[in-house]
C-alpha cells in the first residue's frame, strides 16, 4: 500500500474538478423518454383541438421537439453500445412521427 506524500496529502485522490459531471447516461435517457411519453401524452388531446391545435403545437410541441432532439443526439454521442443508441434515434424519429400525425 502506498503512503500519502507528506507535501501533496490529497495526491491519490480523484479532485472535483477531475470527476465526471456525469455518470449514468443511460438512466438520463430512460428518465428522458419517461418524461417524453408523459409530455405526448398530455399534448395529445389539445393538439387534436381544431381552434387550438395549431397554436398548440407551433408554440409548445416544436420547441420541445427541437430540444428533444438535441436531448436524444447527446445520449445518442455518450451511449457507446448500439443497444442504447438505438432507442435514441427511435425517440427522435418516434417525436417527429407523432408531432405530424397530431
Amino acid at each position: 500500500m502506498n503512503a500519502p506524500d507528506p507535501e501533496h496529502p490529497d495526491a491519490g485522490q480523484e479532485t472535483r474538478a477531475d470527476a465526471p459531471r456525469f455518470v449514468n447516461w443511460l438512466g438520463f435517457l430512460l428518465v428522458g423518454m419517461l418524461v417524453n411519453g408523459l409530455f405526448v401524452w398530455g399534448m395529445w388531446d389539445v393538439a387534436a383541438d381544431p381552434a387550438a391545435g395549431p397554436w398548440v403545437k407551433t408554440l409548445s410541441w416544436l420547441p420541445f421537439n427541437f430540444i428533444a432532439t438535441m436531448f436524444y443526439l447527446v445520449c445518442y454521442l455518450k451511449l457507446t453500445a448500439p443497444l442504447f443508441r438505438l432507442p435514441a434515434l427511435a425517440m427522435i424519429a418516434a417525436n417527429w412521427i407523432v408531432f405530424f400525425a397530431a
